[in-house]
């Protein structure tokens, strides 16, 4: 994937550098488009291949939303990041990963996704009956001894969504779901 990731961030930082120099001209709501359309629609758009990369790949990506914050709201580099992206309500580019494989899960066990994602999940079913709680939305998790193995969707989806609160995993509607998801990521990422 460092390939995959060069090459994204090349395109990103071209397309950072033209709206950085029309960013005088523009209102912010302007330059948050901008940078929605030709940036963050790039860092997003792999999400779920890049999910469970080492963190060094990923602060590659996190300086690209880094960067499109700070022209956004005009922060200097020597200011603190955390505090604009919050500002802004942009998860990190870890979260934001999460954020989409979650939705992906979700649509999967709701038969809004396509067929060969569903089949990739399970659901959780306890051994035995008596379990205190058997209806908790967990899904099956697959083990595997390789790195790449434990970054498959197959692998990797279950882990993460089984770390999610029990409200989310066993919650019906998609806009709740999305909603208490976020909400649930934001926490994590500027609340600790």
């Amino acid at each position: 994937m460092e390939n995959q990731i060069t090459s994204m961030s090349k395109a990103a930082c071209l397309s950072l550098r033209n709206i950085g120099s029309v960013r005088k001209y523009l209102t912010r709501d302007a330059a948050e488009t901008l940078t929605h359309a030709f940036v963050t629609s790039r860092i997003d758009g792999n999400n779920a291949l890049i999910n469970g990369l080492p963190d060094k790949q990923l602060n590659r990506l996190q300086r690209l939303q880094n960067m499109a914050a700070r022209i956004i709201t005009y922060t200097k580099k020597s200011d603190h990041i955390t505090p604009v992206l919050a500002d802004l309500h942009w998860l990190p580019v870890k979260q934001r990963v999460s954020f989409k494989v979650c939705l992906i899960l979700f649509k999967c066990m709701h038969g809004q996704a396509p067929l060969y994602l569903s089949d990739l999940v399970d659901a959780f079913t306890p051994d035995k009956a008596g379990l205190r709680s058997p209806d908790s939305g967990r899904l099956l998790e697959l083990r595997t001894r390789t790195f790449w193995g434990d970054r498959s969707y197959e692998v990797g989806a279950p882990k993460l969504w089984n770390t999610l609160p029990v409200a989310l995993r066993t919650c019906d509607n998609i806009a709740t779901f999305k909603s208490g998801l976020k909400t649930h990521l934001y926490n994590e990422a500027f609340k600790e």
